[in-house]
């Protein structure tokens, strides 16, 4: 099709575009993997190839939430994944005479009715986007005015970025079906090519010359856009296209949701404040970034009017990556998230749970927080004093380690250095030792224990705070000294597993201190057979083992609150409702976010002790989602939940009552 000239002008335009595209690329690769440090080998790559295929491919990631939205991008993501194929295809057939790719069998008649579809199906779903950026303007895709944005993106970048490849998109895909309809109309009808083809019916009997003059137009101008967009490409947000599956098949699994980064304290480098200072996953999540604001969506800090956006943070780097790359003090706090923001988190993981591609805004948060508390000693008053409490007394509160086991009197609970030995260790966490309302979940415990006849002790006054709350508020030395003494002392003594009612304890103790094994003067072998379970997870398992028989009736209508550090951290859903589903009596209504898209309690994080201006409680807000099934009794299984909803502002205008599950059970089994 294309004449001798046109065949060397193409030539050297891709040469071109190309050139300036990786160039562009190059800038991208050096900025991410300037320090290529726990970047996995080619055969974790290979391990995890499918699953990244799997997940971009279906897109399986972006349905989770708007699935009306979502339908739209699926309809443009599709679409332009076989345009990879599509453009090889036009461009062969531009270059040879006669040539039609893939043939006229099986493979060509399906590739074809894909194309023409699809092409469809990319012009519907990017007017629809359209339509919904810029007419119908929704509020999810803006920033309150707290939020520290960028420059480049207060100006409207994103707006303009969007407006510059939605055009592009209708004009390239448009072209090419354009100039299959003038091709059709000249060589004649194909069935197979079905919107191309009842399109190609408005040129019908037009002149020969011209509908060939308008098919080498539509494919100049087609694949010419495409040339002239390449270098563009990479500086705008649908680079995200080639960096997701990227973040699925390189990012190190388990960093900020679950385990965090342990810190080498030998090291002059604490945390991060400065962009270079970021990991390089972190800045691959600056580029995987769909800008979709989804995270900000779920956030609870954000939905409470604070300063915090998870999806400002990530896009804010994203801008200032592009415009100046790494500069000398090239602050976060500057440009990316404000130090009030920094310390509104309440670490939920919702951000990471509901994205698309994989980022953890949590991650860069918490390392600013450890730069914060640890290099430069600026940290909220309030938070200097549970930190101040556990280095001195090991326990947040700053109660007495003498009164540590006041909880237990007449209880006749044994403790691991009178027994030495005992079938379970039953960890009791700082708030149920020195809080008074939580004190009952820790009795109730005791009670259903006894009652299962399990052979279980204490730790006592040995017991000390597990560090979960230095650690997320950026005390990272204070959490490994409280971590290598609690693991020092559980090694002493014989057990076949660890229990903890308190969802924070929980996770420490499973996922965490694993984690110091080479940084103790334990071998890891010594304490391998430490096995945690949460106390719903023991409680189900007595239960359905009728070791625990529920039998006096609790006419209660229970609504159960995720605790996030249980549910999204851990996948503990089930053993909590089980639990309640038990109980004789109980009416289970679930909460419209529950599960998976739980709302947090707003105490996680170390927010329970730090309060950051906010136009409402997190706490206030799920309660009222709670309080809206008009339940009796809101149940959890963390105590910091408990905590938190007894602090309500509507708990004290109803009579609903907030108790741990724990405590649900006990009054149907030792009131039978």
């Amino acid at each position: 099709m294309l004449t001798t000239p046109e065949k060397y002008f193409f030539i050297i335009a891709i040469v071109i575009s190309l050139l300036l595209a990786m160039r562009a690329i190059n800038r991208i690769r050096r900025i991410i993997f300037r320090n290529a440090r726990g970047v996995p080998g080619l055969q974790a790559i290979i391990n995890r190839s499918v699953e990244a295929f799997i997940k971009t491919l279906s897109l399986e990631t972006v349905f989770r939430q708007r699935p009306v939205t979502s339908s739209f991008h699926a309809l443009v993501a599709w679409g332009f994944m076989f345009y990879l194929l599509v453009n090889i295809g036009d461009v062969l057939q531009g270059f040879l005479t006669n040539f039609i790719f893939l043939g006229r069998g099986p493979v060509g008649v399906a590739y074809r009715l894909l194309a023409d579809v699809l092409s469809v199906g990319v012009l519907v779903g990017i007017t629809a986007l359209l339509i919904r950026r810029f007419i119908g303007r929704p509020k999810e895709l803006a920033f309150n005015e707290k939020v520290l944005l960028h420059p480049g993106v207060s100006s409207g970048g994103i707006r303009r970025d969007s407006a510059i490849v939605g055009a592009f998109i209708l004009a390239h895909v448009g072209a090419r079906l354009l100039g299959e309809s003038f091709s059709l109309a000249m060589t004649g009808s194909d069935w197979w090519q079905p919107f191309a083809n009842l399109l190609s019916k408005l040129w019908t009997g037009s002149d020969p010359h011209y509908l060939t003059v308008a098919h080498h137009a539509a494919w100049w101008l087609a694949l010419g856009l495409i040339l002239v967009f390449i270098p563009y490409f990479p500086y705008t947000k649908h680079i995200h296209i080639f960096i997701a599956p990227l973040n699925f098949l390189l990012k190190p699994r388990g960093n900020s949701l679950v385990v965090m980064k342990l810190l080498d304290l030998d090291e002059e480098k604490y945390g991060a404040i400065d962009l270079e200072e970021l990991d390089w996953p972190q800045l691959m999540d600056a580029y995987a970034c769909i800008q979709c604001n989804r995270c900000q969506d779920v956030c609870p800090s954000y939905a409470a009017g604070t300063t915090l956006s998870p999806a400002a943070l990530e896009i804010n780097k994203r801008y200032q990556l592009n415009q100046k790359g790494f500069t000398p003090n090239n602050r976060l706090t500057d440009f990316a998230i404000k130090e009030e923001a920094v310390w509104s988190c309440t670490s939920c993981g919702a951000c990471v749970e509901v994205c698309p591609v994989g980022n953890e805004p949590v991650r860069d948060i918490l390392d600013i927080r450890r730069n914060l508390t640890l290099v430069q000693g600026n940290l909220p008053i309030k938070g200097a004093t549970p930190l101040r409490n556990i280095a001195i007394l090991s326990n947040p509160w700053g109660g007495a380690p003498s009164e540590r086991t006041a909880w237990a009197e007449r209880l006749n609970v044994r403790t691991m250095l009178e027994v030495k030995t005992a079938e379970l260790l039953y960890w009791v966490g700082c708030s149920s030792a020195y809080e008074p309302r939580n004190q009952s979940i820790a009795r109730s415990m005791v009670r259903l224990l006894d009652k299962a006849d399990v052979d279980f002790a204490i730790l006592g006054t040995e017991e000390g705070c597990t560090g979960d709350h230095a650690r997320r508020l950026g005390d990272e030395a204070l959490f490994q000294k409280m971590a290598r003494r609690n693991i020092n002392t559980i090694s002493r003594y014989s057990f076949t597993r660890i229990v903890t009612h308190c969802s924070h304890c929980f996770n420490v103790l499973k996922n965490e201190y694993p984690a110091l094994f080479n940084a103790t003067d334990l071998s890891k072998e010594s304490i391998a057979h430490w096995k945690v379970a949460h106390h719903t997870q023991l409680l189900d398992e007595l239960v359905k083992s009728k070791r625990l028989q529920p039998s006096h009736e609790i006419s209660e209508v229970v609504t159960y609150h995720d605790s996030c550090y249980l549910g999204r951290y851990n996948g503990e859903f089930d053993a909590p409702r089980e639990l309640l589903r038990s109980i004789p009596g109980v009416d289970m209504k679930e909460m419209p976010r529950s599960r998976e898209n739980g709302l947090c309690c707003g105490g996680g994080g170390g927010c329970s002790w730090v309060d950051m201006p906010a136009e409402s409680r997190i706490a206030d807000i799920r309660m009222e989602e709670a309080l809206a099934l008009n339940p009796t009794v809101i149940a959890s299984a963390c105590p910091f939940c408990v905590t938190m909803f007894e602090g309500s502002a509507l708990k004290s205008t109803t009579s609903v009552k907030v108790k741990d599950v724990a405590e649900l059970l006990d009054e149907s089994v030792n009131q039978s």
